[in-house]
């Protein structure tokens, strides 16, 4: 908790939601602003280009069952445990056809390790629209 209230860290670092919906950020800034993390505020941004590979990470270290969504993309499930396993040893049963979803349940006290490519339409093919 922070301040009393619930509060989640990404990257060691406690969330804050932004003033402003990120994507209204991105579409009315300039192009090279775009891709500044700075312009985004006291948010934690994570900024990646058209095409890259994104690899992420997740530990529940609460004890309950927790549905995870990524906006935009479907990625691929590389590993997970069940209840009762943090990633700390690195990677294991890694399937050789990792199944594709949108939505992930995170176990209590467990991992995943989901893997996408960064292919939704850049900030300039939304605005025209």
């Amino acid at each position: 908790t922070v301040d009393g209230k619930p509060a989640y860290s990404i990257n060691n670092m406690t969330y804050n939601a932004p003033d402003s919906p990120t994507l209204y950020t991105a579409i009315y800034s300039d192009p090279e602003a775009c891709m500044d993390p700075d312009l985004y505020g006291d948010v934690n941004p994570f900024v990646v280009n058209y095409g890259d590979v994104v690899e992420i990470v997740l530990n529940n270290h609460h004890d309950n069952l927790h549905p995870w969504h990524l906006h935009g993309h479907d990625f691929q499930v590389l590993q997970r445990t069940y209840p009762y396993g943090g990633f700390f040893d690195g990677y294991r049963n890694v399937s050789a056809t990792p199944m594709r979803r949108d939505t992930l349940m995170v176990e209590p006290l467990g991992h995943f390790v989901i893997r996408f490519r960064a292919m939704n339409p850049d900030k300039y093919s939304l605005a025209a629209d």
